[in-house]
């Protein structure tokens, strides 16, 4: 997939490319949540990332902006950044079980930077390894004040991040 423009302040050691995945959430008749994801305007099911197919070196990183579209105005983001993706790193060829609660361990090569708006969340992933990662975003009802987690969505990323 495409991974959309260079980020514009590049970190110490690396460069940086920037990439936009705008989740879209939405109630089916049962009144359960269903989102559906595209990752720079392409609609997808998993996101993916290569350095490789980018030219990337090893110290190179993706920022990934996730934007919620709720139509509904009902969900926000979790508010604490700790809460708001959990993730569990595999191997190349398998995937773990989606997380169920916030690893001890999280993933550190994939993880929150900020979430500077309710619909808004910016990832930071600069996992130089090749490997398939189970995440979750945890969703909170919207100007509730609540940190209840009332929703969530639990795809996969393909990070084939070997790097030159």
């Amino acid at each position: 997939m495409q991974q959309g423009s260079k980020t514009p302040q590049p970190e110490p050691g690396g460069k940086g490319e920037r990439s936009t995945v705008v989740v879209t959430a939405s109630k089916n008749a049962s009144g359960n949540w269903n989102f559906r994801m595209a990752q720079d305007g392409r609609p997808t099911e998993a996101l993916h990332f290569s350095k490789d197919e980018k030219k990337m070196k090893k110290v190179d990183w993706h920022d990934v902006v996730f934007v919620l579209k709720d139509p509904s105005g009902t969900l926000a983001f979790h508010p604490d950044k700790d809460q708001a993706l959990w993730v569990a790193r595999g191997d190349e060829h398998n995937a773990p079980p989606c997380p169920a609660k916030q690893s001890s361990d999280p993933c550190k090569g994939f993880r929150v930077k900020s979430n500077p708006r309710p619909n808004e969340l910016l990832v930071h992933n600069d996992n130089a390894k090749e490997c398939l990662l189970s995440y979750r975003l945890n969703f909170v009802a919207a100007g509730s004040g609540s940190n209840t987690i009332v929703a969530y969505h639990d795809p996969v990323v393909g990070n084939k991040n070997g790097g030159g």
